[in-house]
Parts: C-alpha cells; sequence; structure tokens
C-alpha cells in the first residue's frame, strides 16, 4: 500500500516546477523507511527518486514475503495447536464414555442398552459423565446414576 502511494506520487510530481517538493518528499522517504530496511545503506538521500522507487519495490517484495511467510506459519502453528487440544479433549471424553458404558453394563447388565439411557449417555457433557461415573460406585439400581436428568 506504502509502495504504491509512492509510486503513484512519483508519477503525479513529474516536471521541473516539482523539483522541490520532490526533493523534500524523497527526503522524508529515506527516514521513514530506512529503518524499516534490513540494509539500511541501501537508501540514502542523494539518490534519485526513480533508484529510491527501485530500491523500495526490491526490498519491500522481499520483506512482505518475510512478513506473509512468517503470519502462514503462526497461523499453521496455531491452527494445530488448537487441533492437537480439540482432538485430546474430544478423546478424553470418548475414553470417559466408554468407560461408563463399561462400568453401567459390568454393574447392571444390558440395562444399559435401553434405549433412553443410550441417548442419554451419548448426548451427556464431559461433565455429566464424569459425575455418572462418581455416581456408578453407591447406585443401588441404574436410575440413581441418572437421578438429575
Amino acid at each position: 500500500m506504502l509502495l504504491k502511494a509512492i509510486i503513484a506520487l512519483d508519477d503525479a510530481l513529474r516536471g521541473e516546477k516539482y523539483y522541490s517538493l520532490r526533493k523534500t518528499f524523497r527526503t522524508f522517504i529515506v527516514m521513514i523507511i530506512k529503518p524499516q530496511l534490513k540494509d539500511p545503506t541501501l537508501l540514502s538521500e542523494s539518490m534519485s527518486f526513480g533508484r529510491i522507487i527501485k530500491v523500495l519495490r526490491e526490498n519491500f517484495a522481499k520483506y512482505y514475503q518475510e512478513v506473509e511467510k512468517k503470519a502462514l506459519a503462526k497461523g499453521r502453528a496455531e491452527g494445530q495447536a488448537k487441533g492437537r487440544a480439540e482432538g485430546l479433549a474430544q478423546g478424553l471424553a470418548q475414553g470417559q464414555l466408554k468407560l461408563l458404558k463399561h462400568q453401567l453394563n459390568t454393574k447392571f447388565g444390558s440395562k444399559v442398552t435401553r434405549v433412553g439411557l443410550t441417548e442419554r449417555l451419548r448426548n451427556a457433557t464431559p461433565e455429566q459423565i464424569e459425575l455418572r461415573g462418581c455416581r456408578i460406585l453407591k447406585a443401588k439400581a441404574i436410575d440413581e446414576v441418572f437421578v438429575d436428568d
């Protein structure tokens, strides 16, 4: 965006009557842009405006490619970390549900396969599964495990 604006100004400020304005603008560009370059010696106030534009085109393209590459890598890493965390949470929830089903079948037999209980287990939150896992230890009947549902 900045480079496009500079190029547009370069085109607009053609001719002798804009010489002092171009010189001032060249000084301003060098002061603002120079610290952002990896090699600040690439720009100087004594350079022609056309040479400054050429240096900016070459270096900003590299700069933006590096920024884009870093941003993509950061986004990819964040996405992978989020995916791992979600996968871990989902795997843990599935494991807890499997254990609860096994405990229910062991303690109460095939009653757990009743239509209503299977659906309630499938739709349970991780907190509900954990609570039911604790309740099963004291429950004498399967309905005591699902008492507050």
